[in-house]
Parts: structure tokens; sequence; C-alpha cells
């Protein structure tokens, strides 16, 4: 399988990590990249990938979470510039460093949808990434 960099993916928070991983593969033929599963052994995580640059994550909803959630997350060079910016325009800010080998900087556009710019964070190979991942 071919691993790079992904200009722009789409997140989504899913109540049935089983059922959804598998209608994505069944109903749009997507395979999996990668999959993260929790304490109690049941998955938490999938990377999904259809055609190259087709790339989807699921991520289990938290307990008793009463919506869905939808991210776009934008692949950038540096997000401190874009941070900059943002808190010039007034935009409220957070940026997180995840296990995922990334720093991301959260943003809301005007009509509240989460928007994240993510960056790499360390020269780490796969397998490296993999051992840092804990949930």
């Amino acid at each position: 399988m071919e691993f790079y960099p992904i200009p722009m993916l789409i997140k989504l928070s899913v109540s049935d990590m089983e059922s959804s991983v598998n209608w994505y593969q069944e109903v749009l033929n997507f395979h999996n990249v990668f999959e993260l599963k929790g304490d109690d052994k049941q998955m938490v995580f999938a990377h999904l990938r259809g055609k190259k640059y087709q790339d989807i994550i699921l991520v289990k909803n938290q307990p008793n979470a009463s919506t869905h959630e939808a991210k776009v997350i934008l692949t950038v060079e540096d997000v401190h510039k874009f941070e900059k910016k943002a808190i010039q325009f007034g935009i409220k800010t957070k940026i997180t460093e995840q296990p995922w080998n990334a720093v991301e900087l959260e943003l809301e556009d005007p009509d509240g949808y989460p928007i994240i710019l993510s960056m790499r964070n360390h020269d780490l190979s796969f397998d490296e990434v993999v051992k840092r991942m804990k949930f």
C-alpha cells in the first residue's frame, strides 16, 4: 500500500464503527488503511481509502453523544502561520499535538463547521507512529 501526505480528508464520528466501516467497504469499495482498537478491543478509529486521495477517517462517537460530527481536514506546511492570521481576524484557535504525527490547528468557519489544518510533526516511519498511538 502506498503511504503519502493526504492534502484533504473528511473525519466523521459514527455510532457503530463495524457497521460504518462495512458500509464504506461494501457500498463504496473503500479499503482499510489502518484501524485502531481501544482498551476493550473494539474499533475506535479507522482510516479508509477509495481511490488515491479519497480518504475518510471514522472515529467512534463519544458515549451519550447526541449528534454526529464531520470535520474537514486540510494539510498545510505551517499551522502556526494560519493561527496568526486567524487571530488577526478574531477567530478562536486551538493547536493540539496529535499522536498520529501531526500538529493540528482547530478553527470554525462562519457557519460553525470545524476546519482542521494539519501539519506533519516529526519525521517518523509509519511503524513508529503506530507504536505512539494509544486511545
